[in-house]
């Protein structure tokens, strides 16, 4: 069976399974969060394979993108972790797959799958590089806002302060549209038919917690 076909039929299932994948996690992390630390690495792989194996024509401009998302992004935790420049005073945690080097494997994946998302997504409304760029980062950039309120509950990252620097947000605001603008470079088209879905689970694991919590304080760990 050819990969298109291979798309085409399973596409139903494998929404439902994102989604699906989503729900289970949040409620994890509300009801065993110590359950869904452990686990969390479990669920963005799975993320990440469904995306990537989704995708229709999968070539070596897309990887390219790939790894200057992912590579790009490890260089600005670098510095980061050296000035607090870049994103503020931030600490990760046990759950992030902390380097002897200090580089945060599995934040680094989250991010770079968020970014390749967002490129897709923004591409079905705008051809334009910059618009498509604008989107994509604006996309990611309240992706990041919604994740605040939970990384901290799942040990993914913590902030010095109380509450991100708006430097944060304005960080991954001009990446990600520098990252977006070199896929338009690049010439690279993801159509993806699960990159929305995939989208919405990252935002209902990451807001269903927070939602509830706010809902019932009384029950925040």
């Amino acid at each position: 069976m050819k990969r298109n076909e291979l798309i085409s039929r399973y596409e139903r299932p494998a929404k439902f399974f994102a989604v699906a994948l989503a729900l289970l996690w949040a409620a994890g992390a509300i009801f065993f969060n110590a359950v869904s630390c452990l686990l969390l690495p479990v669920f963005f792989l799975l993320e990440c394979g469904l995306f990537f194996f989704f995708i229709p024509e999968p070539g070596k401009n897309l990887l390219r993108l790939a790894l200057l998302v992912f590579a790009g992004i490890a260089g600005l935790e670098i510095i980061n972790a050296q000035s607090e420049f870049i994103f503020g005073e931030i600490t990760f945690g046990s759950t992030a797959w902390v380097t002897p080097g200090g580089i945060p494997v599995l934040v680094l994946l989250l991010w770079t799958l968020a970014v390749l998302l967002v490129y897709d997504i923004a591409g079905k409304f705008t051809e334009d590089p910059f618009l498509r760029s604008a989107l994509s980062a604006a996309l990611l950039v309240a992706l990041d806002f919604i994740a605040e309120g939970q990384a901290f509950r799942l040990d993914l990252w913590h902030w010095n302060y109380v509450s991100p620097t708006v430097r944060n947000y304005l960080a991954w605001f001009f990446a990600t549209f520098f990252f977006a603008y070199a896929g338009s470079v690049l010439k690279v088209e993801i159509k993806n038919p699960l990159s929305r879905t995939i989208f919405l689970a990252l935002l209902i694991f990451f807001a269903l917690p927070v939602l509830y919590f706010r809902l019932f304080p009384a029950f925040a760990p």
